[in-house]
């Protein structure tokens, strides 16, 4: 069932990243004319500044950074609550501000946020204290995901929950990407459109 999901996941990144070559290639083929002459007098220009900078251009070891993210959050909210912004569909999609979301809350199934700009496939599914799955971002290479856990504590009357992410196998130079994904696009988004802040400015739904 995992597999599956992967695989199918899989085959829509490469069908999206066709039509976009697709498109390019059509235009590119309108200003061919252009193109060529403009490429070749920048060509000349950059073999110049290649030549110069060549031997400071960093290794991809070099720059690749960390691949592996470790993120710890609190909210002023439930287990249950903070369980929901993860796993349930409509509460996703309205911090997000996507129709097009999908979340199937269940070992094996697959998750599509933003329209499809984050996908991937859950792998253990514990409501409501801890998930874990793969994750993919579109620009990734096919077949690329990294591994995700979420687990979420309750840290005691009125002090609120613990989210605590670990996701590892991230690509080259994509840890920093991931990182803002999860503390602007989602912990933010969370906060502000539920309003579950921080313990000391917020009071706990349900106390």
């Amino acid at each position: 069932g995992v597999q599956r999901v992967l695989d199918d996941l899989t085959s829509r990144s490469v069908e999206g990243n066709g039509g976009v070559s697709e498109v390019l290639d059509e235009q590119a083929t309108k200003d061919l004319a252009l193109a060529k002459e403009n490429a070749e007098r920048l060509a000349r220009v950059n073999q110049v500044a290649f030549d110069k900078t060549a031997d400071s251009v960093p290794t991809p070891a070099e720059s690749s950074g960390p691949t592996r993210v470790t993120l710890t959050h609190d909210f002023a909210a439930r287990l249950q609550d903070i369980f929901d912004c993860l796993a349930d569909a409509a509460t996703v999609a309205a911090y997000t501000r996507c129709r097009e979301t999908v979340v199937e809350p269940q070992v094996g199934g697959r998750f599509e946020l933003f329209a499809g700009s984050i996908s991937g496939v859950f792998e253990e599914f514990h409501p409501p204290e801890m998930l874990r799955g793969k994750f993919r971002m579109r620009e990734w290479a096919p077949g690329c995901f990294s591994d995700f856990q979420v687990t979420l504590e309750q840290l005691g009357e009125g002090r609120g929950v613990r989210l605590t992410l670990h996701q590892d196998n991230i690509p080259p130079g994509q840890a920093g990407w991931v990182e803002r994904h999860w503390k602007e696009r989602v912990f933010l988004q969370i906060k502000t459109v539920f309003g579950y802040g921080t313990v000391d400015s917020a009071r706990i739904p349900g106390r």
